[in-house]
């Protein structure tokens, strides 16, 4: 009797164990997250151009480029990896600083210090994407590099990844 107990409850666990990885696999955004949450940025080429030629590489119309100026800067092509973060309501930032002579940051661009850039919404337990967006450059004759920070959240407290591109010239 007791074995015949041992083999039902053997049965049982089997069947919502495989009923559960089968629900996981139709529906992947039931399944829950285990582990630490992390995010890393895993690549962020810059390419100096004009707002249009960015506008353009993303396909907008050309009433809609010309509706916006024509202003100098850099596209940034960014991909990042998030873990355990299903959910979270990240949000991207980017500074632009100026670099000194013997590759030393040497300040922040005020207008262009923590400029909120996009949200991003991871909207399973491990995603990689990436995106591209653009930052106007003030000063054609300094280099620069772009600091690239994604936050959990609406506040400054939960950073979740931080990168810095190479030095570029503006």
């Amino acid at each position: 009797m007791l074995l015949k107990l041992l083999g039902v409850a053997v049965a049982l666990v089997t069947l919502v164990g495989g009923g559960v990885a089968l629900l996981f696999q139709l529906r992947p955004g039931l399944q829950p997250c285990i582990g630490g949450a992390n995010a890393e940025f895993t690549g962020a080429p810059v390419f100096p151009q004009s707002l249009h030629e960015f506008l353009f590489s993303e396909d907008k119309t050309k009433l809609e480029i010309s509706r916006q100026p024509d202003l100098d800067g850099a596209e940034v092509r960014f991909t990042y990896r998030a873990e355990n973060l299903k959910d979270a309501r990240l949000r991207l930032y980017s500074s632009l600083v100026t670099i000194g002579s013997r590759g030393e940051v040497s300040g922040v661009v005020p207008e262009e210090n923590r400029v909120l850039q996009l949200p991003i919404r991871p909207d399973t337990c491990t995603r990689s994407g990436g995106k591209s967006v653009f930052v106007p450059i003030p000063d054609h004759g300094k280099r620069y590099r772009l600091v690239l920070e994604l936050y959990r959240g609406s506040t400054f407290d939960d950073r979740v990844a931080l990168y810095e591109t190479p030095t570029f010239h503006g």
